[in-house]
């Protein structure tokens, strides 16, 4: 997500967040393991080797976890509001409401530097836009991928309100004009004044309607395209030819990759060319989509949309940046013709009924994977004693409870319910009940205590 007005660099806090990390990392490698932590053993060597060594060396003290805190689950990232998918929208909603309170404080004859005002706006919208960013558009559940959608859009339109606020702009144009601040300060207030002007601030109301409503029309565009892109397709097994098809006992295989490193070379080009086929949907997407951006990028007085894409930057021409990449390219050629001729030297080695047959789109994964196994050669006995089942359970739960506990305890039970109760009506009431608690813990009870007792239930039932 693009900074309030554009993406302005905060010159003033550089020195600020860097001396904050050395601190967060002296007082976090200072802190006590045993008081943030109460870690179950189920390392063979010492219980908690992988997890105090990780501690000691992380700077970041939201990684505690209900599991690995005595503290009760907070939900997503240790959010509270995120225990649940619609914590989204209260965090969105909670940010609009600071930035118009930050908006009076602009317009307030008492006020703090005025660039201080514009860089607390900045961070309040970015930290619930930038979480929101990565949860749309990584593989999670589903519920949480359209509440940060939603969270997303709705901070994305009070970005562009920002960025067409005419008064807004006019007192950050008398502070700038008036030599508010210090040099930094200065040089700070005339990035966001160039995104003001980048906006279309002089734009009459009727244009700057237009110019809100083609961003708006934008973002549902690319949003639509990048779902598009990365779908899966659930092809028959009676498209595949007789001698592959013949491997697959489903009536249907699923496509969620353009790559396989399968032996056979018909299944790999076939998942391929099903992946990247043509989709007359995408297309529609992606031509209204440059047009809207041509007609948002001649609104706002650039050529193109990529003129104004590249202005304050450092490339900040098109055609410079052509020819960086054509620099860049010309200069890696020689490289990527070796790899190329190694690439064709192993695959005439694996397939010898296919000698001088040129490399293909979808030998490359393949071939790489094999490379690296060749060329590294180390055998499994070498490393396996530093990974002890104990120490890679202890390093797995840390990370994955850290980073990911409330995704994975929507997904176990969703599994587990599915699997085990919703298949059977006898037990489909008490399997719905254990659903809904698991789906809300962060309450009342631990997650291991409700997986065990949905397994001590299922063996029952199966009994």
């Amino acid at each position: 997500m693009q900074r309030l007005i554009g993406n302005s660099i905060r010159l003033r806090v550089k020195k600020q967040l860097i001396t904050l990390c050395r601190q967060l990392h002296t007082n976090q490698s200072n802190s006590s393991i045993a008081h943030d932590f109460n870690v179950a053993s189920t390392s063979t060597i010492d219980s908690n080797f992988f997890t105090n060594h990780f501690r000691k060396i992380s700077p970041f003290s939201w990684l505690k976890t209900s599991s690995l805190s005595k503290e009760k689950n907070d939900g997503l990232f240790q959010i509270k509001e995120l225990s649940t998918p619609e914590g989204f929208h209260i965090l969105a909603e909670r940010v609009v409401n600071k930035c118009e309170k930050l908006l009076d404080e602009c317009f307030n004859p008492s006020r703090r530097k005025i660039v201080e005002i514009l860089d607390e706006i900045s961070d309040e919208i970015c930290r619930v836009a930038d979480l929101a960013e990565f949860i749309r558009n990584v593989d999670v559940d589903n519920e949480l991928k359209q509440a940060a959608e939603q969270a997303y859009g709705i901070l994305h339109h009070l970005v562009e309100k920002m960025n067409t606020n005419t008064k807004l702009y006019d007192h950050a144009k008398q502070a700038y004009e008036s030599g508010e601040g210090d040099e930094t300060d200065q040089r700070v207030l005339k990035l966001y004044l160039n995104d003001f002007e980048r906006s279309g601030i002089r734009f009459t109301e009727n244009k700057r309607l237009n110019y809100l409503q083609l961003h708006e029309d934008i973002l549902q565009l690319e949003n639509h395209f990048r779902h598009g892109a990365h779908r899966e397709y659930q092809i028959p097994t009676r498209q595949l030819s007789e001698k592959v098809g013949k491997r697959f006992n489903e009536k249907a295989i699923t496509i969620n990759s353009a790559h396989s490193n399968d032996d056979d070379e018909n299944l790999r080009e076939f998942i391929f060319r099903q992946y990247f086929r043509y989709e007359p949907e995408q297309e529609r997407y992606l031509d209204e989509l440059l047009h809207k951006r041509y007609e948002l990028a001649k609104l706002c007085g650039y050529t193109s949309y990529s003129h104004r894409a590249l202005d304050n930057t450092l490339l900040n021409k098109p055609e410079y940046v052509t020819d960086y990449l054509e620099q860049i390219m010309t200069a890696i050629r020689p490289f990527a013709d070796r790899d190329v001729q190694l690439m064709q030297i192993l695959k005439n080695r694996l397939d010898p009924q296919s000698t001088n047959k040129p490399i293909a789109p979808w030998d490359i994964a393949r071939l790489e994977a094999r490379f690296k196994s060749d060329v590294l050669n180390i055998s499994t006995q070498e490393y396996t004693p530093y990974f002890s089942l104990g120490a890679c359970m202890d390093g797995l739960n840390l990370i994955f409870n850290s980073l990911f506990n409330y995704i994975i305890a929507r997904s176990i039970a969703s599994k587990i319910w599915h699997d085990q109760f919703a298949k059977d009506p006898l037990s489909k009431t008490t399997g719905e009940q254990f659903r809904k608690n698991f789906l809300q813990w962060g309450g009342e009870r631990e997650p291991n205590e409700l997986i065990g007792n949905m397994f001590s239930l299922t063996k029952k039932i199966n009994n």
